[in-house]
């Protein structure tokens, strides 16, 4: 975590294998999330700190994963300030 302006933290996560429970054929589109940890990250939030979400989706398969992974975490309702892919 970093401190940012009125000492709030910036918290930066990675999706799978964190927030999301791991998918060896790297089928995000049947990705569960971690509820656990679905209820820190908002907790964190809730707080007042910003959360930063870091996913290398895509990457290997080359398929664009931005709306599947935009709709997850609406459903999943996480909590969260920014996504880079």
């Amino acid at each position: 975590a970093d401190r940012i302006a009125n000492g709030r933290c910036r918290f930066v996560f990675d999706i799978d294998g964190v927030i999301a429970k791991l998918n060896p054929e790297n089928n995000y589109a049947v990705s569960e999330p971690d509820k656990e940890m679905v209820a820190l990250i908002n907790r964190l939030h809730g707080y007042g700190n910003e959360i930063i979400l870091h996913t290398a989706r895509g990457y290997v398969t080359g398929i664009d994963w931005s709306k599947t992974t935009l709709s997850q975490l609406k459903n999943w309702g996480l909590k969260y300030d920014g996504l880079v892919f």
